[in-house]
């Protein structure tokens, strides 16, 4: 019930055109100049209801951002833009940010039969969902060196990296990535496996039971296999399994 200015894109456009305003309609300076402005008018008009509707129909019928009938407004003789010939360059509007890409490479350890996967902290993006060991491309390097290099640090692992199996691409609300997954042997001993988070080594058919990121999901799609579960399920129990504070090395012992 509080007599206040309701400003929509269509009553942006107005008042910015209306006041030759020219803050970037991006940010929040405008909306909140072009309130401060209308305000006191709403007020005035003894019915807000009707004020703000008859702006919001103004911008969407008359002041539109292309081919403006400016010669019907009736605020044209009050209107700075007009008057100083900007209507066509108002409001102003800055352009997007380059969305980030990301060059992403990730192994499909297989070893036995069977492979590795790792489960993301629950601090992360993404948390508690399982995902192949890999990371982004740094400068300078192939995506197999990626593969090499991330498996040697989260896992401590010696890999040798054999054909890219698929590559996808895939959008997060602020960047986006190409994702390549290759096939992958140990190049060393697997007992020497260290990892401060949970790891599995998952017969292929069974992959489809864990819940994955939906960039995997492309993956699996890919290969042919099972899809995953929805994010939020839980993971079954698996052999090969390393629980949160029983080495990985002495799991796969376990499988001889």
């Amino acid at each position: 019930g509080v007599p206040v200015a309701v400003v929509d894109g269509n009553v942006l456009r107005v008042g910015s055109r209306l006041w030759c305003l020219d803050q970037d309609s991006r940010q929040a300076a405008l909306p909140r100049e072009v309130r401060r402005r209308l305000d006191a008018a709403v007020i005035q008009s003894g019915d807000p209801s009707a004020f703000n509707q008859a702006l919001m129909e103004l911008g969407a019928m008359v002041c539109r951002p292309r081919d403006p009938s400016c010669g019907e407004c009736p605020c044209q003789a009050d209107c700075l833009a007009l008057a100083a010939g900007r209507v066509a360059e108002l409001p102003v509007r800055s352009a997007r940010p380059a969305v980030p890409h990301y060059r992403v490479a990730v192994g499909l350890l297989e070893h036995e039969g069977r492979v590795l996967i790792a489960r993301r902290d629950e601090e992360q993006m993404l948390g508690g969902l399982w995902e192949f060991p890999g990371g982004k491309q740094e400068p300078g390097e192939t995506l197999a060196e990626t593969v090499v290099r991330e498996f040697q640090e989260e896992l401590g692992l010696a890999v040798q990296v054999g054909a890219r199996l698929c590559t996808i691409r895939h959008a997060y609300s602020h960047f986006r990535i190409t994702l390549s997954a290759y096939r992958c042997v140990p190049a060393g001993a697997v007992e020497a496996l260290r990892c401060g988070r949970p790891v599995a080594w998952v017969p292929w058919d069974r992959l489809g039971e864990y819940p994955f990121p939906k960039a995997n999901h492309k993956i699996f799609a890919a290969l042919g296999l099972v899809p995953p579960p929805a994010a939020g399920a839980v993971a079954p129990p698996a052999a090969g399994a390393s629980a949160p504070g029983v080495p990985a090395a002495d799991v796969l012992k376990g499988q001889a």
